[in-house]
């Protein structure tokens, strides 16, 4: 489990004091990347876009949290509140300082639906338009991929100066810090 020597269901997210038939109960969610993917109506532009990238899921402290890999341009932080299946989040996006949004911050909520194998998740997105006159909507999917290589991190990039390196960051040199 992410090169800690611990034993497989230690990196699953616990479920304490499940009982069975509870709005609680559900599968464990692992430890790891996972790739992510949510599709996006452009107001400026014609078309349905999707991003997808490569995430870290991680529990930090009692949080579960998402943060995007490098060498993604933009950086995703999310912080998930399972519940059973259900699967509530916030998430914040700084996008890419050299892309069409030039750096713009993004943020939101999403609702997943765990998959009863707790390998992947799909629900949607709700997050404010780039001019902050409408709330938009659309799909977004979870899907793990392989167990996170090292260490996990015992902290979330926070954002640097403006001006300062978009790469640096206390962690492995992986993890995309929200910074401008």
């Amino acid at each position: 489990c992410g090169g800690q020597n611990l034993p497989p269901q230690a990196c699953r997210l616990a479920r304490p004091g499940r009982k069975r038939g509870s709005m609680n109960e559900g599968p464990s969610v692992p430890f790891g990347i996972w790739h992510s993917a949510y599709s996006y109506q452009s107001t400026g532009r014609v078309g349905t876009f999707t991003d997808e990238r490569q995430i870290l899921m991680h529990m930090l402290r009692t949080r579960l949290m998402v943060v995007s890999l490098e060498p993604d341009p933009s950086a995703l932080q999310m912080q998930l509140m399972p519940s059973g299946r259900l699967v509530a989040a916030t998430w914040i996006e700084r996008t890419d300082p050299d892309g069409y949004y030039a750096g713009v911050t993004f943020q939101g909520v999403a609702q997943f639906i765990l998959a009863e194998d707790g390998l992947s998740m799909s629900g949607a997105w709700a997050g404010h338009s780039r001019d902050m006159n409408t709330v938009k909507t659309g799909p977004w999917t979870l899907t793990y991929v392989e167990p996170w290589p090292g260490d996990l991190p015992q902290a979330v990039p926070e954002p640097a100066e403006k001006g300062a390196s978009r790469t640096a960051t206390p962690l492995s040199g992986k993890l995309r810090p929200m910074n401008g």
